[in-house]
């Protein structure tokens, strides 16, 4: 999507990688049906974490109810398990429905995630 371009850089500083997170998630539409058609050009990469995390892809998930619950994160490609996406400040999305860690999504906030609480 073309709208995505402009958020594509080789290293991504802390307010590059909010950018991402923020405004590569707008670039798609909040109607399900539609999400699920303008994501077929995805995954795609985004750029390299310059805080060493790796790289960082938007990404499309959807649960046991597609394309209802369908949704596209700014993720680290890197961080795969619960464990390593809390150690790295990451925002893990879970879905049991799928055995539970799906992917460590680039944070929304400064505040740790709930599910990465006494995992320090």
């Amino acid at each position: 999507m073309s709208c995505l371009q402009p958020l594509a850089f080789e290293t991504l500083s802390a307010s590059a990688l909010a950018r991402v997170q923020r405004e590569g998630e707008a670039c798609f539409s909040k109607d399900k049906a539609v999400l699920w058609r303008q994501s077929s050009c995805l995954p795609l990469v985004m750029g390299e974490d310059a805080q060493g995390r790796g790289k960082v892809s938007m990404k499309y998930y959807c649960s046991d109810l597609c394309p209802g619950q369908g949704m596209v994160v700014a993720k680290f490609d890197d961080l795969r398990n619960l464990e390593a996406c809390c150690a790295a400040g990451g925002q893990p999305l879970m879905n049991f429905a799928w055995g539970g860690f799906r992917a460590c999504a680039v944070p929304r906030g400064p505040e740790p995630s709930k599910l990465c609480q006494g995992k320090d």
